[in-house]
């Protein structure tokens, strides 16, 4: 399982399009899951939702919400920009990796997803 780790948002965006030419190609390969805060700096996780599920090669990579924010504006503003998942992200480090824990058993060993080739 390779792991790739952004600070920010802005960051996750130039990752997520690098390399993008006009008919929208991408240069490297693609996650098969992104866990995405919504609370980063830069361009925040709603937007980077946003551009994800609106870019016709992201669309299909799952994104799992793991906020701290249990607000229920945030849960239906996810569900509406087709968040595929939405978990609070508990405090204690214990609890965080059981989280975690669950998430990646599921989209990895539960789930079925389909085969994207680009």
């Amino acid at each position: 399982l390779k792991i790739q780790h952004f600070w920010d948002g802005d960051e996750a965006l130039d990752f997520l399009f690098q390399g993008a030419q006009n008919q929208g190609e991408l240069c490297h390969s693609l996650p098969n899951l992104i866990l995405l805060d919504l609370n980063l700096p830069g361009t925040d996780g709603r937007d980077i939702l946003k551009a994800i599920k609106t870019h016709e090669h992201l669309r299909m990579i799952p994104v799992v919400i793991f906020t701290t924010s249990a607000s229920d504006r945030d849960v239906i503003a996810c569900s509406q920009n087709y968040a595929n998942s939405y978990v609070i992200k508990p405090m204690d480090l214990d609890q965080m990796k059981s989280k975690l824990n669950v998430i990646l058993k599921h989209w990895f060993e539960v789930n079925i997803m389909p085969k994207i080739n680009y």
